[in-house]
């Protein structure tokens, strides 16, 4: 049984519009992050992955982070639906005769939680649909097809047209990865308290169990000798410790005067990033 999985993600510049309350950086980033951890948890669950986008930069960020998938074009128009539906039909091309579609905001998922609903599905929906409602039981996150068209209905109340359509819901299994979207700030402390991957884990700040405190930093230079701690400033003049392995690993070297985005405990910058 070969399984693909199907993902259709946003530019993270448009991406995640119901987390505009807070700031475009951190919102951009929260967005990125709980993208990588879903992708990483299908990617190992299935034996090939497609993400369907018009993101430029995400084929460089899956290669840097060694997710193993495929970045396609979204097709012109149609949205969320066709790209999934653009992605079912690739990957039937490429002889998946499984398919899983998922959205790309699901950062407590798991291998372990995936493979144990594609295992369900394969159980109770072959041929046939199966979908994961999310948490509010009102939207999906996850829809399988297997020996039928995927036809994706995400949006909405499509947890409802997915039934309606003939889909089988699997909604029994003690596995809250699966359920645990994020469209809204509300959403991401119950993520946090099922246990988030640890892309979206590198923005929370562990004693209160939610989004750590965005702040723009300049960089002032190395502390001492070493190389592996800098010390940063807020715009407020407040100084920070930054340690090199919370750097983007995109970010190659720092200098005296270059900024960056970041989110702090205390006065240790947890994450930081251009």
């Amino acid at each position: 049984m070969s399984w693909g999985g199907v993902v259709a993600l946003k530019p993270a510049a448009v991406g995640k519009s119901r987390l505009g309350v807070l700031p475009v950086p951190l919102r951009e980033r929260l967005a990125l992050m709980m993208a990588l951890d879903s992708l990483t948890a299908i990617a190992a669950a299935t034996d090939r992955l497609l993400v369907i986008t018009d993101d430029p930069n995400l084929p460089g960020i899956l290669a840097q982070e060694d997710i193993d998938a495929e970045v396609l074009a979204e097709p012109d128009g149609g949205g969320l639906n066709a790209a999934l539906s653009a992605g079912d039909l690739a990957l039937r091309e490429a002889d998946c005769d499984h398919v899983l579609a998922a959205v790309g905001d699901l950062p407590a998922l798991t291998a372990e939680s995936v493979t144990a609903f594609l295992a369900a599905a394969a159980v109770r929906a072959v041929p046939g649909r199966a979908f994961v409602p999310d948490r509010s039981g009102v939207g999906t996150t996850l829809l399988a097809a297997s020996g039928v068209a995927l036809n994706p209905l995400f949006g909405g109340q499509s947890a409802a047209a997915h039934r309606d359509s003939g889909a089988v819901p699997i909604d029994d299994l003690d596995l809250p990865g699966l359920r645990s979207d994020v469209d809204a700030p509300a959403d991401l402390p119950p993520a946090i308290e099922v246990g988030v991957g640890r892309y979206t884990a590198s923005l929370v700040a562990p004693q209160d169990r939610d989004l750590a405190e965005y702040v723009p930093v300049t960089v002032a230079g190395p502390v001492g000798d070493q190389t592996d701690e800098y010390a940063v400033i807020t715009d407020s003049g407040v100084r920070l410790r930054l340690a090199s392995a919370v750097l983007d690993r995109r970010i190659r070297f720092l200098r005296a005067g270059q900024r960056l985005h970041a989110v702090r405990a205390g006065d240790a910058v947890l994450s930081a990033w251009f």
